[in-house]
């Protein structure tokens, strides 16, 4: 076993206590250690030392600059965008329509031909138009609530650009709600526009079915 041999200086003189304790003498101290040597070799193979070459890079194409002189002519080459007011990227806002009906409708002309619609469009679109209202709906002899149900029944209508009219004709439950001429009752007539691109716009307007005051 090999040995080390190191040198040092006691803090407290031994030999002298207590008589010298300010006296200091060195002393050698033999400390026995065994030296550990280990290795630890990971396998590798001497081909993946190789650089190989890698393939050139591509060149960088760069466009000259345009020579006046090579500009195409005038009135050739892609049409100008119109300016339609509208960023690139956005999507034109759906004008409302202009819808048009009657204040008031007898409940006896609403149960003959139901409401006259009369609307007004800038370009043309398909519309959705129904009657809604506030009724009273019967879950038993003792229990009631009221439900939202459509008193016309719904139009799908293709219309064009400009002034288009039709009607609205009552469903069963309009038929049941509206009995009598003396009958008053406010419905929402609700109209949906879609135009091309899938631009939809929704209006509302109230209607009162009742005689003349």
């Amino acid at each position: 076993m090999p040995f080390m041999t190191v040198g040092w200086r006691a803090p407290r003189s031994i030999g002298a206590l207590p008589a010298d304790p300010g006296y200091v003498q060195e002393s050698p101290l033999t400390v026995p250690w065994t030296g550990k040597v280990s290795a630890y070799v990971l396998p590798y193979d001497v081909t993946d030392l190789t650089v190989r070459p890698g393939a050139p890079d591509p060149p960088v194409i760069v466009n000259p600059p345009l020579d006046p002189g090579d500009a195409p002519p005038t009135g050739v080459g892609p049409a100008p965008v119109p300016d339609t007011g509208v960023a690139p990227g956005q999507v034109r806002p759906a004008s409302p329509p202009r819808m048009q009906i009657q204040p008031r409708v007898a409940p006896s002309n609403f149960r003959r031909r139901g409401v006259r619609v009369r609307l007004t469009l800038a370009e043309p679109a398909r519309v959705k138009a129904y009657g809604q209202a506030r009724v009273v709906k019967k879950l038993s002899r003792r229990r009631s609530k009221l439900v939202t149900a459509k008193l016309t029944r719904t139009r799908n209508v293709k219309a064009t650009a400009g002034a288009n009219v039709f009607f609205l004709p009552p469903s069963q439950t309009g038929l049941r709600t509206v009995r009598t001429s003396r009958t008053r009752k406010t419905i929402t007539v609700v109209i949906a526009t879609t135009y091309s691109g899938g631009r939809t716009v929704t209006t509302r307007q109230r209607v009162v079915i009742g005689p003349r005051p």
